[in-house]
């Protein structure tokens, strides 16, 4: 055989093999891609819980943005139908909306420009082990998390709007779930 056969030969095996590793890559992306989210199961408790966390430099835009932000997600909440009761993350009696904003300063010293920031948006539930059921624990079953950024007198504003975008898809399943 000749050296140009060979290399003619090579040349189409590699392309079939890159291109059939693509093909399957892009498959496999889209079928993860057209897999559903994960919905709520076992929801047999007439109400939830709401708790926030954040990181402590949150309490420097003021003494009660937590409490306020928990307030607005209990209204939204409320407003759409869900029963939530005033217990807290301590009892958990109820299924918990365990929400958790971090963020992270952008800027040089004094100086901040911005803040690069995560809200999360999750339902913590009792669990009970199948494999012994005298086992129980807590497990986050529905979860939602936006990473994003804001300029430094926006950061509340859009915290706000996530939370509320993240409330809302919350509700859509939780009633969904419920009837």
């Amino acid at each position: 055989m000749r050296f140009g056969s060979i290399l003619s030969i090579s040349i189409f095996l590699i392309f079939n093999v890159v291109f059939a590793n693509r093909i399957m890559a892009q498959t496999t992306w889209e079928e993860l891609q057209a897999q559903p989210k994960p919905t709520f199961v076992g929801l047999n408790k007439d109400s939830i819980t709401v708790d926030i966390f954040s990181n402590d430099i949150f309490f420097s835009f003021g003494p009660n943005v937590n409490d306020q932000l928990r307030e607005t997600c209990i209204y939204h909440l409320k407003k759409a139908g869900v029963k939530v009761s005033d217990e807290t993350l301590n009892t958990l009696k109820y299924p918990n909306l365990y929400i958790s904003i971090q963020f992270e300063a952008i800027g040089s010293g004094t100086t901040i420009v911005g803040y690069a920031f995560s809200v999360s948006v999750g339902l913590r539930q009792k669990i009970i082990l199948e494999r012994n059921k005298k086992i129980t624990d807590y497990a986050i079953t529905w979860l939602r998390v936006k990473t994003s950024y804001a300029p430094a007198p926006e950061l509340l504003t859009n915290i706000r709007n996530i939370l509320k975008e993240k409330i809302d898809e919350f509700v859509i399943e939780y009633l969904k779930a419920k009837t």
